[in-house]
């Protein structure tokens, strides 16, 4: 488990993630289990953002 800033560079934006949680495959591969971003008296749904920083997650981890 751990928290971090996201970089997007087409964006040219960042995006805060409060918990990025992952977990192992059975063939020593890494999956993302779990994706959080809360925001202080914000509604939050699932959102673009959230789809956009997996993505962004998925591409890093195959480079």
């Amino acid at each position: 488990m751990a928290s971090g800033t996201i970089n997007d560079p087409a964006a040219k934006c960042s995006y805060e993630v409060d918990i990025v949680v992952r977990g192992e495959r059975g063939n020593s591969r890494q999956a993302l289990l779990a994706l959080v971003e809360a925001k202080w008296n914000d509604i939050m749904g699932m959102g673009q953002r959230l789809l956009r920083i997996r993505t962004l997650l998925t591409a890093r981890r195959r480079n």
